[in-house]
């Protein structure tokens, strides 16, 4: 605050002060040189510090472990990297580890590949949010293999295995996830993504298999191996053309590294045409509407496509979805209409017509779960009229029920009354 000279009396005046702009992420990795490969180099074993200080339990038994990590099992695999469960000794914790995938045999490891998995370890450990795993540890294992720690999340699931049981018409997963359920998750990924786009991260490669869902509710959207920072120097990074990938070859939910990043099946028009620079928050937000179209119909939102990445790519530039409220079934139901106009904005195929952020997204999911969505149809307009009067009977929990039953008492009498009269 600060005194306004020409102001009566010198009043004290308030000044509002506009908000410092969020930190953009930054890597710090030196581009090698085309077709660039590095030694794999073995390491000694990254010791316990609870070891060394003489106070890891041991017995009879069981010796002190003398390694920090302690491989659990495999949890999984993608394009760029496996993930474990490991032991972490000094914090008595389990965690998950990322390790980069690269061939047994070989003796080198691809120097891109390298880049863009050291550039996921220092984006994802900068992205410090409530709906992003953190990054805890980062090096190598005494193979020589590169890896980085994060947080475990214990008996999740994707939305892929909640789609799954689903379609198989599982009665416990209609009842735990109903509509609402469901757009609340996107929601929070939505919170996650204008987090990022606000720092100057698009994640690129949004999918059913990259949301986690915990048991205790909390949702992750994970795998940022192909983020893209919207002010980076360097160009983008290209090993395999868009031409190459017009094969049918089944490779349509899998996730690319090359001319084309990310996974084609729910990709943006712009990703497709291959226009890195028109890569932005609404790419994100197209691929998160094309998520949340499925999680809701349970029908891919480009409907039936034959496996061709030819005829898929067609397909996204060319195919305008059905409406969401189209698809019915005696299970899941009818998707809302006012849904499915938010779904129809986000699947624009120009990114001027779409949401222009995620928070514009959770915005209008917010409206139609407070039944303040757009009026779009009569049936829609009585939803909000019957919305209205049961918020105010939350707060005239008295009068306004009391008001309400006299005047159909009152109604019924004057009806009763017309009819008799009628009648003699």
């Amino acid at each position: 605050m600060d005194v306004d000279p020409n102001s009566t009396g010198g009043k004290v005046r308030k000044v509002r002060k506009s908000p410092p702009a969020p930190p953009r992420v930054r890597t710090q990795v030196t581009r090698p040189p085309a077709g660039a490969t590095f030694a794999r180099k073995t390491e000694p074993p990254r010791p316990s510090v609870m070891s060394a200080l003489g106070l890891a339990p041991g017995g009879p038994d069981r010796s002190p472990p003398k390694e920090r990590y302690a491989v659990a099992e495999e949890l999984g695999r993608g394009g760029m990297g496996r993930v474990l469960r490991v032991e972490d000794n000094d914090l008595n914790r389990e965690v998950a580890m990322k390790v980069l995938l690269v061939d047994e045999d070989a003796t080198g490891v691809d120097a891109e590949l390298l880049q863009r998995f050291v550039e996921e370890a220092q984006i994802n450990s900068q992205l410090e949010h409530p709906n992003v795993l953190p990054v805890h540890d980062f090096g190598l294992t005494p193979e020589g293999e590169l890896y980085f720690t994060m947080q475990i999340v214990r008996e999740s699931d994707t939305i892929a295995d909640v789609l799954d049981r689903l379609l198989a018409g599982d009665g416990p997963t209609f009842l735990e996830y109903s509509f609402e359920r469901r757009v609340q998750i996107v929601q929070q990924v939505c919170n996650a993504l204008h987090y990022a786009h606000e720092r100057g991260v698009v994640h690129r490669d949004l999918k059913p298999e990259n949301i986690l869902i915990g048991r205790h509710g909390e949702v992750y959207l994970v795998d940022w191996g192909v983020a893209k920072l919207l002010d980076a120097e360097t160009a983008e990074i290209q090993t395999v053309r868009s031409q190459q990938l017009l094969e049918g070859d089944g490779s349509a939910l899998e996730t690319q590294a090359g001319g084309l990043m990310g996974t084609p099946a729910y990709m943006a028009p712009e990703q497709v045409l291959g226009k890195h620079d028109a890569v932005d928050a609404r790419t994100d937000t197209y691929a998160l509407c094309a998520v949340l179209y499925e999680f809701l119909t349970l029908h891919y939102y480009l409907g039936r496509v034959e496996d061709s990445m030819r005829k898929l790519l067609k397909a996204i530039l060319n195919t305008r979805p059905v409406d969401a409220e189209a698809h019915l079934s005696t299970r899941n139901g009818r998707v809302p209409r006012q849904l499915s106009r938010i779904l129809r904005k986000g699947l624009e195929k120009s990114p001027d017509k779409r949401f222009q952020s995620a928070a514009e997204l959770s915005a209008a999911l917010q409206k139609w779960i407070e039944g303040s969505a757009p009026i779009v149809c009569p049936g829609t307009a009585m939803q909000c009229n019957m919305r209205k009067f049961s918020r105010l009977i939350d707060r005239r929990p008295v009068l306004v029920p009391a008001v309400t039953i006299t005047l159909l008492v009152l109604l019924l009498a004057w009806s009763v009354t017309a009819t008799v009269l009628a009648l003699r």
